[in-house]
């Protein structure tokens, strides 16, 4: 079985600690993590794959910008002939308070344009992990404030989250939900 791990993000480095890239962060961490070969180009992203845990492991980010993301995913994922059941999104959440992490399956798209044009392209039935990113206090723009960096204490819980999701992929990857959520419960 291939496992196509998809972290939802925006392309070039002045988005790179921005709430909005939590899934380029937690996908980097995972090929760090794990030493996975150095990204491929191609799909309108980057690829590496390696073996883990006796399984094939695809990782996963597009270069299109959040909300064209859809057209990527739906390329790699056909590419691989990879079931939706074996797919798993990993996103950030406006409306979860930092780090707060919740595994969803199938459904609408929450407000999240990248996880709209997937459901666009490929459907709904799919698994995703969203991280909150903070709730927007001070009712700004957005837009705007999913595209700002993290301040240092919320980096740090979103450092502390990502090791934890990062630490117990396998079960992610082997469905074993309450086993993850028992090990992100009580990883802080």
């Amino acid at each position: 079985m291939s496992c196509l791990l998809v972290g939802l993000g925006n392309p070039g480095s002045e988005y790179k600690y921005t709430r909005h890239n939590i899934g380029f962060l937690i996908i980097d961490k995972i090929k760090t993590t794990y030493e996975f070969p150095d990204y491929k180009e191609k799909f309108d992203g980057v690829f590496s794959c390696n073996s883990l845990f006796n399984e094939k492991l695809i990782l996963f980010k597009p270069m299109l910008y959040m909300n064209n993301s859809g057209i990527s995913v739906q390329k790699i994922k056909n590419y691989f002939n990879i079931n939706k059941e074996n797919m798993l999104i990993f996103h950030d959440d406006l409306d979860m308070v930092t780090g707060k992490i919740r595994l969803k399956f199938n459904g609408r798209d929450g407000g999240h344009n990248g996880i709209k044009d997937i459901i666009e392209k490929i459907g709904s039935n799919f698994r995703r992990l969203k991280m909150g990113i903070g709730k927007n206090e001070k009712l700004e723009n957005s837009k705007m404030y999913v595209l700002k960096n993290f301040n240092k204490n919320e980096k740090n819980i979103i450092d502390i989250k990502i090791n934890n999701v990062v630490d117990n992929l396998e079960h992610l990857v082997f469905k074993n939900y309450d086993k993850f959520n028992n090990e992100i419960k009580n990883g802080i």
